[in-house]
């Protein structure tokens, strides 16, 4: 499924998913994967809510494996779909909890860049800005951070710095 994926076959991808949570009835971490897998072909074609759903499934798989971490990036999924559908409230809910009860500095960097892509969905871009640079603390050459970084400013009039961001995401 995840050659598929990277081929761009993404209906076949998505039948290989399908039939891996089918016939792995009872290994739940292989069927949180293929469940996340799912989400991200669904965000992909656009379907946030059922991209949402599939994250649910693959933290309640993670859930039932015991896999801690999984569970925290599953929630990190479930926090960007509710972003993109700008449910700012159940977002930063699960990004609060998240940092709440999370001591791994990977987990709690994503948590930075969902909240920056959560501010930019909803035009509150001085926020956006906040989180991107805090998100860049971690990894100064994240483009996703650097991207916001760029519209952000364009969208509040300051052209230089918007241009200054987007040479360093084209360059990247």
């Amino acid at each position: 499924g995840r050659l598929l994926f990277e081929l761009e076959d993404y209906v076949g991808a998505m039948d290989c998913f399908i039939a891996a949570v089918a016939s792995h009835s009872d290994n739940y971490e292989t069927k949180g994967r293929c469940y996340c897998n799912m989400g991200i072909l669904c965000q992909k074609a656009g379907n946030c809510e059922l991209a949402y759903q599939m994250y649910v499934k693959s933290h309640d798989c993670f859930r039932q494996a015991n896999d801690t971490i999984a569970v925290m990036y599953a929630k990190d999924d479930i926090a960007v779909a509710l972003a993109k559908m700008h449910k700012k409230t159940e977002c930063l809910k699960i990004l609060d909890g998240i940092a709440d009860s999370c001591n791994d500095n990977s987990v709690l960097a994503h948590t930075k860049i969902i909240r920056a892509i959560l501010y930019r969905h909803l035009e509150q871009y001085d926020s956006a800005l906040i989180y991107a640079d805090e998100y860049l603390g971690y990894d100064p050459d994240e483009t996703s951070a650097l991207l916001i970084k760029a519209q952000s400013f364009s969208s509040t009039g300051v052209k230089d710095s918007a241009v200054y961001y987007a040479k360093q995401v084209i360059d990247d």
